[in-house]
């Protein structure tokens, strides 16, 4: 490659120079000449105005740091407006590295100065490591990068950076005796902190190796016995590198075997140990490459988010805290701002690992990283209560988390409630320094209702929530109920008092601490104003006299309420009458109009049904013409009257003349008119009834175009949830019938093929059933799985054709789904590693996939058995038969059997059937 780059632009040099030359060989001379003598010209016109080449450069020299200079002030200036603006501290640090040594100063107070707001990133270490290690001289000097060093292996999870920080450890090896100790406990500190990172960790086990063969070398090949030790801690690093999972493992495996043959021969190593390690290791790599493949093919940070959850998920099922920890740091270098993903990992850390040295410097990362996600605030707090921390620091810790910068009241209100519930604690936890405890919950109750009122008014902390917790302090922890008392009154005056919720919570606080002569004044208050729903005050009061009071205070109770009960239902119907419209002359129309009550006597009316023929009646009567009826229409006007606005817009329309149709109509006729190709046309079912047809064909847009669309409608114009597509072809059919539950709304649209013939359709189950060993059926799943969650488990370990998830008609899942897979290898691969699997506390089912067969419904086309009239389809030899079985021929059409009784069997009429005109004969013959 890199031959084939440098002979390319010779090539690319001999083109441009041919074309200048004609055939001739003449134009390029002149445009050589026509060159040379402007170049001449320029030369001449620079000397007349006594100006060389040393001029000109340092004019644009200067000209260029002139500019630099302004930018580089420009950014300070936005710097001390904004100091947590990222990108100016970046562009600062970017340019004055471009402007060179001269800068030196200013660069590393820039450095420091967006390391105090913001954690680096690797690459800015890495600058700044190289710069700092490269300038040192004296003992002073290393120890400095050294502290800086540790500061930059703290951020972030690099193993570039813990290399360099290693190779600047080597390179500073003393003559000390502990001198290789040092490094060789730096080194334990690398392998712990990346030493199981997949792809790179292998980067650290390799240096650590180099650096104890060059020990190797170094010791007196007549010192057999500190030889020997050594070539066992080389040993020692090979067997331990083979353990874990990582990128090439197999090549350093075939390294440790030439070693073996080599030096390593003296080492005491037991090879099927190292071997039996290896394997182990080798397969773990190979159910961990499916993911690190899906974080290299991430595109953009959602989906490298999800590929990081399903890899922890993976993690944590085979429950080794080391390697989650690992991951979990891989994932919040990639993603620093993802405030969940720090909780989570946060979470993680206190469940399993419960170390306050680890999760303390976590805390501080987390909230360096992303300072406004509160929660992370809270927990931290309680870890230092847990963690037994003095109270100044606590108190330092709020104060910390106040100058965050939250983004709403909320936010800082319950950052504030979490300290007042540690101070509250205390007072349990300390009983004998109760009393100064109490002065300091106060003050800070206090201290937190100033801060709220000046930063966000009332809308601080507009449920007075945390006076409400102040006023049960109070009664609760230090008896006093005057204070509670003046607190509620506080809250109540805030616009609370027409609640109901906010004085049962008071009238609970008085009835548990308070007295009786209190509570009823309280309930009378209450009673008074009390809007939204004085029945759960009339209630409390009731209750609480009948459990205390005496029969005086119950019937004064009662009374008052009485009393206030009618007033409120006056103010409702009032309140009703109002929002009614006001229409005089239709209301007695409606009431007139109303069904009158049935007289449902036990023997009324025995023979028939009087209501059923009021309505037969009621529908066959003749309308009268509506100017008869309408009073409105026979009074005319006095002379001169002239109707206002509101009156001319209540005149009643004139109703269109008989045959005629709006254009809607019209429109809506002729689509229906036009048949439909049952060749080309598909039958979409399980609509949404809210579903337009611009969804629908958005829905079947890659079927193709289509020619014809009929939504099927109730009399009203509202849709039945079904519909009828004509496409242009058979084909556009076919890539109709792959948008099957294709959803729309949250529900999936049915497509199948058009049969309006009721008699030949039936359903079709348009899958296999027989075995299929590409295929896995997977039941047990949580419910609010999606089908892109099982495609990212599934996928791990194959090729996918295919992921069907089974819902309900609503689109709702069943928790079953079918997973095809490209080859029956892959789909063996993952019923083992799937099957058993502990998903959101479920555990799934995996299985091949052979569904059971269909059964066929047998259709009986025997003319002989037509039912006759009276008959039924279902069976009448179950436990819920009816009694008796009566046939539903009128009694009137059955002929008397020799015996005067009616000679009718089941459903046969005599020996012979009668027919149509018989049975009209019959009736007509009763009727004269």
């Amino acid at each position: 490659m890199d031959e084939m780059e440098l002979e390319n632009p010779g090539e690319d040099e001999k083109n441009d120079s041919d074309f200048l030359l004609d055939s001739d060989g003449e134009q390029g001379n002149n445009l050589d000449n026509s060159n040379y003598n402007m170049i001449e010209d320029e030369a001449d016109f620079e000397k007349e105005l006594g100006m060389d080449d040393n001029d000109i450069d340092d004019d644009s020299d200067s000209d260029d740091e002139e500019a630099n200079e302004a930018e580089i002030k420009l950014l300070n200036a936005k710097l001390e407006e904004s100091p947590y603006d990222y990108s100016s501290h970046v562009a600062l640090i970017t340019k004055l590295q471009e402007m060179g040594e001269k800068y030196s100063d200013q660069l590393k107070s820039a450095r420091e100065a967006m390391s105090s707001k913001y954690p680096l990133s690797s690459e800015l270490w890495l600058s700044w490591l190289r710069d700092e290690i490269g300038s040192v001289k004296t003992s002073a000097e290393r120890e400095a990068v050294t502290k800086l060093c540790e500061r930059a292996v703290k951020d972030y999870l690099s193993v570039e950076v813990w290399l360099e920080y290693l190779q600047f450890a080597i390179g500073s090896l003393g003559t000390a005796t502990d001198a290789a100790t040092d490094v060789r406990n730096l080194f334990e500190r690398g392998l712990t902190c990346v030493g199981l990172h997949v792809t790179k960790g292998a980067i650290i086990w390799e240096a650590f190796r180099e650096f104890e063969n060059v020990l190797v070398l170094m010791i007196d090949a007549s010192n057999e016995s500190e030889r020997k030790e050594q070539i066992n801690r080389v040993g020692s690093l090979f067997r331990r590198q083979l353990t874990c999972p990582l990128l090439d493992m197999e090549k350093t495996y075939e390294e440790y075997e030439v070693w073996r043959a080599g030096d390593g021969a003296q080492a005491t190593l037991d090879d099927n140990v190292v071997l039996t390690g290896y394997e182990r290791a080798f397969a773990k790599l190979n159910l961990r490459l499916p993911f690190e493949e899906k974080l290299i093919s991430a595109q953009g940070e959602p989906e490298l988010l999800d590929a990081f959850k399903a890899y922890l998920r993976f993690e944590k099922q085979h429950g080794d805290p080391a390697r989650v920890n690992i991951l979990y740091e891989r994932a919040i270098a990639e993603l620093s701002l993802e405030g969940s993903l720090w909780l989570e990992y946060i979470t993680y850390m206190e469940n399993n690992i419960k170390i306050q040295s680890i999760l303390e410097p976590l805390y501080e990362r987390a909230t360096r990283n992303v300072p406004w996600y509160v929660v992370i605030w809270q927990k931290w707090l309680r870890a230092y209560e847990r963690w037994d921390k003095p109270l100044t620091e606590v108190q330092a810790l709020l104060e910390k988390g106040l100058m965050a910068g939250f983004t709403s009241a909320e936010e800082y209100r319950s950052m504030w409630l979490t300290y007042l519930e540690y101070l509250r604690r205390r007072i349990d936890l300390f009983p004998d320094d109760k009393k100064k405890l109490l002065e300091i919950i106060r003050e800070t109750f206090n201290r937190a209702c100033e801060y709220l009122a000046k930063a966000f008014g009332l809308e601080g902390d507009p449920g007075c929530v945390v006076l409400q917790y102040w006023a049960r302090t109070e009664a609760i922890h230090a008896n006093d109920m005057e204070k509670a008392r003046t607190l509620w009154a506080d809250i109540l005056s805030q616009g609370h008092s027409a609640a109901a919720a906010s004085w049962l919570e008071y009238i609970g606080l008085e009835r548990c601490y308070g007295d009786t002569k209190h509570l009823r004044k309280l309930y009378q208050k209450a009673l008074g104003s009390v809007k939204d729903w004085p029945e759960s005050i009339i209630n409390a009061w009731l209750d609480f006299e009948r459990d205390e009071g005496t029969l005086e205070q119950l019937e004064s109770c009662e009374a008052k309420t009485k009393e206030k009960l009618e007033m409120v239902v006056e103010e409702r119907k009032k309140v009703q009458a109002a929002a009614l419209p006001h229409e005089v002359t239709s209301a007695p129309a409606k009431r007139a109009g109303k069904r009158k009550p049935e007289d449902t006597g036990r023997w009324k009316n025995l023979q028939g049904s009087p209501n059923k023929q009021g309505k037969f009646e009621a529908t066959t009567r003749p309308k009268l013409k509506e100017s008869v009826l309408s009073v409105e229409n026979k009074i005319t006007p006095p002379p001169g009257y002239k109707p206002s606005k509101d009156e001319s817009s209540t005149k009643p329309k004139l109703a269109p003349p008989p045959g005629y149709k709006s254009k809607e109509v019209e429109k809506m006729d002729e689509d229906n008119s036009r048949t439909v190709d049952e060749r080309i046309t598909v039958f979409v079912s399980n609509l949404d009834y809210n579903a337009t047809e611009d969804e629908v064909r958005n829905a079947l847009e890659p079927a193709g175009p289509i020619t014809l669309f009929k939504m099927v409608q109730d009399f009203k114009g509202r849709s039945k949830g079904f519909c009828y597509v004509q496409l242009s072809s058979a084909d556009s059919v076919e890539l109709a019938l792959k948008l099957d539950r294709t959803p729309i709304n949250g529900r999936p649209m049915f497509v199948s093929r058009c049969d309006p013939d009721k008699t030949t359709r039936g359903p079709a189950f348009k899958y296999s059933c027989g075995l299929e060993k590409n295929k896995l059926f997977v039941k047990g799943l949580p419910l609010t799985m999606t089908k892109e969650q099982i495609e990212e488990l599934f996928g791990a370990h194959g090729i996918l054709k295919e992921v069907r998830l089974i819902t309900y008609r609503n689109g709702h899942s069943k928790g079953i789904a079918y997973i095809d897979f490209k080859s029956e290898v892959d789909a063996s691969k993952a019923l083992i590693a799937t099957d058993g699997m502990t998903i959101e506390d479920k555990v799934i089912s995996v299985a091949v996939s052979q569904p059971p067969e269909r059964k066929k419904g047998s259709i009986n086309d025997d003319v002989s058995l037509i039912k006759s009239l009276g008959g039924t389809t279902t069976s009448r030899t179950g436990s819920n038969a009816p009694k008796t079985m009566l046939s539903m021929i009128p009694r009137s059409v059955k002929p008397l059997s020799k015996n005067g009784d009616a000679g009718i069997s089941g459903n046969v009429v005599g020996k012979e059937s009668l027919s149509n005109a018989d049975f009209r004969n019959l009736l007509l013959k009763n009727k004269k």
